[in-house]
């Protein structure tokens, strides 16, 4: 299955390609879907959407249910280390049997799709390999936005939205009020909705989209509630109230945003109890506790104290900072950072610039990974006291060397980067 995977044409890599985009059609994953069996139409599935935090939540969810005793299948994305690193049932990826058993399957129903993407490969094998595996419940991400987005196959029990942000201009569109009409392609008739807080454009959009569904919402600061009581290295204690729910919960993560995503998780979860499933207090709180995303506000504390967080957009960046301060109030960072090409290196660093002591400017191994020269240039005018490599060990090296040695080290910018380090810094869990 491997080498089939390798074959396929990978459209992530031209989404920032602003004078040749690509396009996304529905027509050929459906296609291929019918041909396996619709594998879709037979599982329980909660369909995740958004800028940031569409894997946190599924984490909060996942973790939860499989304290509960649920079988939990997760299907999420971008990963850079391996095709199927992203396809999992409670938290173990599948295994390259179990993928090369489809692979007959697939090899045929490629004769009459032979235009199948990457992506859409991985998406149809993660939605048959759940449902010959019986998972209870399947939790879906979006790839890119929404509408024409290959997991938007399936017909889910709620619908999630997280916070949105301007990304991927090149193919969702150059304002929020576009990217927004993307990820609002996700929500289906008589499927509730949970939706984060948004810009008003973007609200405006998704609330158009649920109407003209009759589609019920639950909207954090509206009818969903979260107030954080207390925050330390351990975590936070937060206390949520949704429709007839409420609970008081730790979270080990950090970060501000994961109290959002951890409320928008509660809220999903509650819908599963409508539906049926049974959670118990207990499960509530040993999976909001022990739940976990990596390379999000990720604390790694060794030799020395690493912060790693796939912040890539200016929102996701200004929260980062916040966080940053809430935790560390009077210490700056030597930082670490690695961009897609098609980011915007000064807005995204900017909210940061005032905590960062030095920057060292590197590049992940993708193709779509900006040169570090390149992004120098760019936020140039910030000031900021900055060393450009293109190797990953040499970055952490150099980042080690700045500042105090008790000083902490932010890795941040894209995902891509930031798993690479994280590879680096933990070997034994890449």
């Amino acid at each position: 299955m491997l080498e089939f995977l390798s074959h396929l044409p990978d459209l992530s890599q031209r989404i920032g390609d602003k004078a040749e985009p690509p396009t996304f059609s529905m027509k050929s994953i459906k296609a291929f879907l019918d041909i396996l069996g619709r594998p879709q139409d037979r599982l329980k599935t909660v369909h995740v959407a958004g800028t940031n935090g569409k894997g946190s939540v599924i984490a909060f969810c996942a973790a939860v249910l499989q304290e509960q005793g649920y079988k939990v299948g997760t299907f999420t994305s971008p990963h850079t280390n391996g095709f199927l690193q992203g396809i999992r049932i409670n938290n173990q990826k599948i295994s390259v049997s179990k993928a090369d058993a489809l692979l007959p399957s697939f090899m045929e129903a490629l004769k009459t799709i032979p235009e199948i993407t990457l992506f859409e490969a991985q998406t149809a094998l993660a939605l048959i390999y759940f449902e010959q595996e019986q998972v209870d419940v399947a939790f879906i991400e979006t790839g890119l936005g929404g509408s024409f987005d290959a997991t938007n196959v399936v017909n889910p029990i709620v619908s999630v939205i997280t916070s949105i942000d301007l990304e991927h201009q090149a193919v969702l569109g150059e304002t929020l009020s576009e990217i927004a009409e993307h990820k609002a392609g996700i929500i289906k008739a008589d499927t509730p909705l949970v939706l984060a807080v948004q810009p008003k454009e973007a609200r405006e959009v998704i609330y158009k989209r649920a109407e003209e569904l009759g589609v019920s919402i639950s909207e954090l600061g509206v009818s969903l509630q979260v107030e954080r009581s207390s925050l330390d290295l351990r975590g936070q204690e937060l206390s949520l109230t949704h429709g007839k729910y409420s609970n008081d919960l730790f979270i080990a993560s950090l970060g501000h945003f994961q109290i959002e995503n951890a409320a928008l998780a509660y809220a999903a979860l509650n819908f599963l109890v409508e539906e049926g499933f049974e959670i118990n207090p207990e499960a509530f709180s040993s999976g909001f506790g022990s739940a976990s995303w990596p390379g999000r506000f990720e604390l790694i504390d060794g030799k020395r104290r690493y912060i790693l967080d796939a912040a890539h957009t200016s929102d996701a960046a200004a929260q980062l900072g916040r966080s940053l301060r809430e935790l560390f109030p009077t210490e700056n960072v030597v930082a670490i950072l690695g961009l897609s090409s098609d980011k915007n290196p000064e807005k995204l660093v900017q909210p940061l610039a005032n905590i960062v002591d030095h920057l060292v400017i590197t590049r992940s191994s993708h193709p779509r990974a900006a040169e570090p020269l390149q992004l120098r240039e760019i936020i140039n005018n910030l000031g900021l006291d900055s060393t450009i490599t293109q190797d990953l060990s040499k970055a952490i090296e150099i980042a080690e060397s700045k500042g105090q040695e008790d000083q902490t080290i932010l890795v941040f910018g894209s995902v891509f980067l930031v798993e690479e380090i994280r590879e680096i810094l933990l070997p034994q869990q890449a």
